[in-house]
């Protein structure tokens, strides 16, 4: 591998752990009714994807973070639940390119 490549891999292996652990994070303030903590979290999450240029996590990141405070506790689950399947999406596609 050259130095590109092997740069990209540590990137990738850095978001796996911070993007992971941060939407775990998410759940756990989110159950715990932690909002301004929660806003926090998507903030943080929001500028994580976007620098890693998982466009589609971060647009719904976005999203989540604008709607927050108006969403109820079904709605707030429905779009925990789609950020963790954009985030399985986007960590798929990303180990596809450090596996090439």
């Amino acid at each position: 591998l050259d130095q590109d490549s092997e740069a990209l891999i540590d990137l990738i292996k850095l978001s796996e752990d911070s993007i992971g652990k941060k939407i775990s994070e998410l759940r756990q303030t989110i159950n715990a009714g932690e909002k301004d903590l929660a806003l926090a979290i998507l903030h943080s999450l929001k500028g994580s994807a976007s620098n890693m240029r998982y466009k589609e996590l971060a647009e719904h990141i976005r999203r989540f973070e604008h709607d927050y405070k108006s969403l109820d506790k079904d709605q707030l689950e429905q779009r925990l639940k789609e950020a963790e399947e954009k985030w399985e999406k986007a960590l798929n596609l990303a180990l596809q390119v450090k596996q090439e």
